[in-house]
């Protein structure tokens, strides 16, 4: 729960756009699905790979949750959200 607290108020401070903070959310709010069962960070960490259940990956740039207040905003309720659950 530390990790995300810490990531909580990293996202609270921030006052721009921030690719590798978006990448810890996206990493962070991450559930397994039907498609792929874990995610991670590339080898340069600017984007996201996710694998597959059939052992592939898939890489994608993360969510814009940096790119302004309202996407913040949300990073924020949804983290929000993830720690109240891990209590």
């Amino acid at each position: 729960m530390t990790e995300i607290s810490e990531l909580l108020e990293r996202v609270k401070a921030a006052r721009g756009y921030s690719n590798a903070l978006d990448i810890e959310i996206d990493m962070a709010l991450f559930k397994p699905d039907g498609r792929h069962i874990s995610v991670r960070p590339n080898a340069a960490k600017t984007k996201l790979v996710y694998i597959k259940r059939t052992g592939g990956t898939d890489t994608f740039l993360a969510h814009d949750w940096t790119i302004s207040q309202a996407s913040r905003d949300e990073a924020i309720r949804l983290l929000t959200v993830l720690q109240e659950t891990q209590k």
